[in-house]
């Protein structure tokens, strides 16, 4: 007695694909989904045979599109080993690259998952703002200092990147800045080119660390401000607008306590 299947699949915008194809020789169901959705996909499975468990396995087969876009994102760190007894060797930068057909995606939430000494995990968002750790704004290289240490041993990194809305490439490629592994990288992507919803994920290489202070130390200081800006409202009353991104109390993370502005006057 040959079974009846009846399978739906439900795209995560709510699509169903009911266009099956049965084996049944190898009790084999084959679903033609015909547009691909970043999201969670649902199946249910049913059989007209009601004696019997019905076990279900899943397997999945995607061919890319002839015009789809290589979107890659690439984890980066400055170092490998944080030794806070050697001076300057404490700064750790968490980064990733995130390109389409190599060239720099733009306004991408970027997410470093920490998995610290002591099995806990920590979540770094990552920045393309040109302030803290960032040195370029707009370069796809996201980036964020870590400063959340909890003992000495090694620690894992795990990178997100996801675009729920559409994006574009800003024409220009990847900023070498501290990092060079992107020297010879070439791209036929047309300058701000649309980048479809997408999700990543890449593991980073772990860090170990090393002579960590024991009690409560304020390890770090704010991150320099780097782009402080001006506009003059009035000369007569000698009033000005100040623009800067505020950095945070440990380099950029946190809140800084206060910020302090001074002046003095030219002599012509």
């Amino acid at each position: 007695m040959q079974r009846t299947y009846d399978i739906t699949v439900r795209s995560p915008s709510g699509v169903n694909y009911t266009n099956s194809k049965v084996d049944n020789d190898t009790e084999t169901i084959t679903v033609g989904v015909n547009e691909t959705e970043v999201g969670t996909w649902r199946y249910t499975v049913s059989s007209d045979d009601t004696n019997s468990t019905l076990t279900v396995q899943t397997s999945l087969e995607c061919e890319p599109s002839p015009d789809a876009v290589d979107i890659q994102v690439t984890p980066q760190m400055n170092l490998n080993r944080v030794n806070f007894a050697e001076a300057g060797s404490e700064y750790l930068v968490l980064a990733a690259q995130v390109t389409a057909d190599g060239l720099p995606v733009q306004h991408v939430t970027v997410v470093a998952t920490v998995t610290l000494a002591n099995g806990s995990t920590l979540d770094v968002r990552l920045s393309d703002n040109g302030a803290g750790a960032d040195t370029d704004a707009g370069d796809g290289l996201y980036s964020a200092y870590f400063v959340q240490y909890a003992g000495n041993g090694s620690y894992s990194v795990d990178i997100a990147a996801e675009q729920t809305k559409p994006s574009s490439t800003n024409g220009q490629p990847p900023s070498h800045g501290a990092f060079d592994a992107y020297q010879n990288q070439t791209s036929t992507t047309a300058a701000n080119a649309t980048v479809p919803n997408f999700q990543r994920t890449a593991a980073s290489p772990p860090f170990t660390v090393e002579n960590l202070p024991d009690g409560e130390f304020d390890l770090f200081p704010p991150a320099t401000v780097t782009d402080l800006d001006f506009r003059v409202l009035s000369f007569d009353s000698r009033n000005i607008n100040l623009t800067f991104t505020a950095q945070g109390d440990d380099l950029d993370s946190g809140t800084g306590l206060l910020f302090r502005a001074s002046s003095h006057e030219c002599m012509h």
